[in-house]
């Protein structure tokens, strides 16, 4: 079976306020996920998942510094049931370049 193969990006052009980047709509696996800091200062970047129907927030990177001309990658899969929701935050507006490739629609 080919597998559904999507990316997702956000750029946040407020200091300190939650972008919602993606909500998974089936069974989903984020692959690859990629911050880089495109400021002249240095800048802090949080990255979770609202779980389903919850306020059950899970950190992917909380409060990590990404220093002038620097990124962050995560490494590892991450799956997302429907519903839930990745989200960011930095404290620098227009700081921040998020890329994040996902797998849509793996199987249950």
């Amino acid at each position: 079976m080919a597998q559904d193969f999507r990316r997702h990006t956000a750029a946040p052009s407020s200091a300190n306020s939650t972008t919602s980047v993606y909500t998974a709509d089936s069974n989903d696996c984020i692959v690859g996920l990629h911050c880089a800091n495109v400021a002249t200062t240095q800048i802090t970047v949080g990255v979770w998942v609202r779980l389903t129907g919850t306020t059950n927030d899970i950190y992917l990177i909380k409060d990590a510094p990404i220093p002038v001309g620097s990124s962050l990658s995560i490494d590892g899969k991450f799956n997302l049931a429907s519903g839930d929701i990745l989200r960011v935050t930095t404290d620098t507006a227009n700081g921040l370049n998020l890329f994040v490739s996902l797998v849509d629609e793996i199987s249950a």
